[in-house]
């Protein structure tokens, strides 16, 4: 099966924190993604589907290598880049079975998804909602 990752706010929080200073960045990895990540590059032929990626794998990994570890960045050069225009779902063969993990579906690639039955491939992540949704998925 292939699998279809979104980076921000999907593989990476994107906290903010005020402090003395004004806002200051407190993002970084989801919880348990390490985990995740080992899981499923085990398993599946994992692919990015975002805009940090226009078919060249070097951005999302150079992007990545500000918030991850070494360890986290092992696992990141393995995923394998797309290449769309205007909707992310145009990388995606809706004749294969697939899982698309993002925070946020557009009415249009909906549309196209519940056309081809395969709405329920879209996984949606709300990290603020559910920190450990990875460990959740996993346990599933």
């Amino acid at each position: 099966m292939k699998i279809y990752l979104d980076i921000d706010e999907t593989i990476l929080r994107n906290d903010l924190k005020v402090t003395e200073h004004g806002w200051v960045f407190a993002g970084g990895p989801a919880a348990h993604l390490k985990e995740f990540l080992k899981n499923i590059l085990k398993r599946h032929d994992v692919y990015w589907l975002t805009t940090h990626c226009d078919g060249d794998p070097s951005v999302p990994v150079l992007y990545l290598s500000k918030f991850f570890d070494e360890e986290l960045m092992q696992l990141i050069i393995k995923i394998k880049p797309t290449r769309w225009k205007n909707m992310k779902v145009e990388a995606i063969n809706l004749d294969e079975d697939f899982l698309w993990f993002d925070d946020c579906l557009f009415d249009t690639e909906k549309k196209i998804l519940e056309n081809a039955g395969k709405l329920k491939s879209h996984v949606m992540v709300n990290l603020d909602k559910n920190p450990d949704f990875y460990k959740d998925f996993l346990g599933a």
